[in-house]
């Protein structure tokens, strides 16, 4: 009878593990295969069965498939129509040596953004991966919008376009990453424009658009481009992009705009270099802004089309935009960056309002060989701590010429010039508070100056160039970036400002920090409006401590590269 009863519980478990999997979704992932000599009514599971072209492989690839694209040149516009998962994304990369080039047609060029695409990820088109393939000879590049997320475009080579403004459009997209790409060319910047003739079509490289967040720019090199290399903009003051990464990207010799932010928030620029002529680096609009271990060298102005107060490393301004949004500088965290060279390291764009540039922190940074003083909104509100107050702390400013004017107050009927010495001590009457304080203005002795004119390549400069030298003043010589407000124990650290670090936004690592003498731990949740820290383990600290980055040494070095060995 046991015998029975076993028997019959083992019947009942087969049939209810066969019904299980008769109903679940477990997938089952596919290879397909794209080759310029395929045929779109073979099956494409296999080389010599491919399909013919990539839009094929689009319609049938399911969560988990991967669309292996041989080398060759593929005119047709890509249109997903299905969606990956976080352990199963779909996947479309290059097969085997040589290039695959993405073009259309310039017969079907028009459209809306997302039709003149060559490749569009719209909504439902979750968890896809771009991998290792060229665009090249399209009206544009890449459009991902209507809700898309979690997409990721890494290895990739982006070399011209023929339509101006968007290469990579994300508009209303979330989660997205691009990793790695190589952007050689869009439209260029004719080379015999005249400031008097109407601007010509400009192109950008990326666009972060609308209600966008949490999206990653990284590990990218990009090349000359005629208006902005990456841009976000809300351009609607009911949308603000928020949560945007810029990391460990090289832009050489720009032209025109490495970055520019308008209507944004809480926007991460770290680790990035930028060299060569533009119109500036960094044209600044955005509110709580961290902008840190950035190094910017070399920096000339390009003449055409850009207003003289325009014209610096690092553009501050304020505008309504033309959708009547408010694009304003305000709450930005500038620190540890090293401006090298630069013809202006910072400049005040006062046309053509005169809102508010205000509450920005620049801390720890060098500010080395330049020739035109640091240009900055002169404070003309009347509640001056807060109205229009930007602070520098701790800085190594020094134009290497003894006796330089080394600041500028700007307003829109005049512009008044200070020495280090001359602004420090102005400080408390323009502002109640220090604007200026524990600055120094000496050499900082970095490993670039000790080249003894031996012939400088830029593209090839490293951070490493950039790294102070022993007996350098900014050797352990940084101001604490916060401190403590209390004494206590436990994971949550109350803070005089909380605005310096980053918790990863979901999409990184949160910051590492080093609290005084109680050690070093990973913040796990910023809290802004609370001044608190969560971190990812127990410490004991006391109040006043101070609260950086963390370092080697005694302190953290003033500027872009810390010093390891000391």
């Amino acid at each position: 009878m046991r015998t029975d009863l076993m028997k019959r519980t083992v019947r009942g478990l087969l049939v209810l593990v066969i019904a299980v999997l008769a109903t679940s979704d477990t997938v089952v992932a596919k290879d397909y295969f794209v080759s310029p000599s395929g045929d779109d009514g073979a099956d494409g599971t296999r080389v010599e069965t491919a399909f013919a072209t990539i839009d094929r492989a689009a319609k049938v690839a399911r969560a988990g498939d991967v669309i292996n694209v041989l080398p060759g040149t593929y005119v047709g516009r890509v249109r997903p129509v299905a969606s990956g998962t976080a352990e199963s994304p779909i996947v479309y990369r290059r097969h085997g040596d040589g290039e695959v080039v993405i073009a259309t047609s310039v017969e079907t060029d028009g459209g809306g953004w997302h039709e003149r695409a060559a490749f569009r990820l719209g909504d439902g088109n979750h968890h896809t991966v771009i991998e290792g393939l060229t665009f090249r000879g399209a009206e544009t590049w890449i459009y991902v919008g209507d809700g898309a997320s979690h997409n990721t475009v890494r290895d990739c080579t982006f070399d011209g376009m023929r339509n101006y403004f968007h290469g990579i459009l994300i508009n209303n997209a979330s989660w997205n990453r691009i990793e790695n790409c190589r952007f050689l060319s869009a439209v260029a910047f004719p080379d015999d424009w005249d400031a008097d003739q109407p601007l010509p079509r400009l192109a950008d490289y990326i666009t972060i658009w609308r209600n966008s967040h949490h999206n990653l720019i990284e590990g990218c090199q990009f090349h000359a481009i005629s208006h902005v290399a990456v841009g976000i903009s809300g351009h609607d003051p009911e949308f603000l992009p928020r949560f945007t990464m810029i990391r460990n990207n090289t832009f050489h010799d720009p032209r025109w705009k490495p970055m520019g932010f308008g209507a944004a928030e809480d926007v991460l620029v770290e680790g990035n270099r930028m060299y060569g002529r533009a119109g500036t680096f960094i044209q600044f609009q955005a509110r709580r802004a961290i902008v840190r271990r950035n190094i910017m060298h070399h920096y000339r102005p390009t003449e055409a089309g850009h207003p003289p107060d325009y014209r610096g490393a690092l553009l501050l301004r304020s505008i309504i935009n033309e959708y009547g949004g408010l694009d304003d500088a305000r709450l930005g965290r500038i620190y540890h960056n090293t401006f090298y060279h630069c013809a202006r390291p910072v400049a005040y764009g006062v046309r053509p309002t005169t809102l508010p540039v205000c509450e920005n922190i620049f801390k720890n940074n060098i500010f080395w060989k330049f020739e035109q003083p640091l240009s900055l909104p002169r404070p003309f509100f009347a509640h001056f701590t807060t109205q229009n107050a930007n602070y520098f702390t701790g800085n190594l400013i020094a134009s290497g010429i003894s006796g330089a004017k080394v600041v500028e107050l700007a307003t829109l009927e005049d512009r008044e010039r200070f020495t280090l010495a001359e602004i420090s001590a102005k400080g408390r009457e323009l502002c109640r508070r220090d604007v200026f304080a524990d600055n120094i203005e000496a050499e900082p002795k970095l490993a670039i100056d000790n080249r003894q004119g031996e012939p400088v390549e830029l593209a090839k400069l490293s951070a490493a160039d950039f790294m102070p030298m022993e007996g350098s003043p900014c050797i352990d010589a940084g101001t604490p970036l916060t401190t403590t407000t209390d004494g206590g124990q436990g994971r949550i650290v109350p803070v005089e400002d909380a605005h310096y670090f980053c918790d990863g936004w979901g999409m990184i690592p949160g910051d590492f920090v080093t609290i005084g003498s109680a050690g070093t731990a990973q913040v796990v949740k910023v809290d802004i409006p609370a001044r608190t820290l969560t971190l990812d383990r127990d410490l004991t600290w006391k109040k006043g401590e101070a609260v950086n980055l963390p370092f080697s040494g005694t302190g953290p070095d003033i500027g872009a590269v810390e010093l390891i060995e000391k």
